[in-house]
């Protein structure tokens, strides 16, 4: 079983939560959200504490890994939380069981592949990629993240 705390409690959040909800292993166990308060109920789950709790929390075994459940409409934000807390605290992949992921496709981190995306051969998906519903990458396509926002290259 994967225990998985999501950071952020909106609307990307509640995406995660329902394709997590499809995958046998993934259970989520709460939120940080720096915006809620401690306790809060959301969707079924609670806030867990803000941002400044990850590690406690991390290293008193209260989860396995975490996942950025902030869209990118706040790109800023994403990108901080994935360097503060990377390799210091494992960060999940969530593929929807719809997604075909080809052998030789590499995934990175943090990433998420929606309901129906196909990912071929020798495609490259760096850290912290969201994949929406119904992608197809051909051949040797390659998609990573920065601080401008998303690049692709073929």
């Amino acid at each position: 079983m994967n225990r998985i705390a999501i950071l952020g409690s909106a609307d990307f959040a509640e995406r995660i939560i329902n394709i997590c909800a499809t995958i046998d292993g993934m259970e989520i166990v709460g939120f940080f959200d720096g915006n809620r308060a401690k306790g809060e109920i959301i969707s079924g789950y609670s806030v867990l504490g803000k941002d400044e709790d990850v590690e406690e929390y991390y290293h008193n075994n209260m989860f396995d890994s975490i996942f950025i459940g902030i869209g990118y409409s706040h790109f800023e934000v994403r990108d901080r939380l994935f360097r503060q807390f990377h390799r210091k605290i494992p960060m999940a992949s969530i593929i929807h069981p719809t997604a075909i992921i080809h052998p030789t496709a590499q995934i990175g981190e943090g990433v998420m592949i929606a309901e129906g995306s196909i990912i071929g051969e020798n495609c490259i998906l760096e850290d912290d990629v969201t994949i929406c519903p119904g992608v197809l990458f051909f051949f040797g396509y390659y998609i990573g993240s920065d601080l401008d926002g998303i690049t692709e290259k073929i």
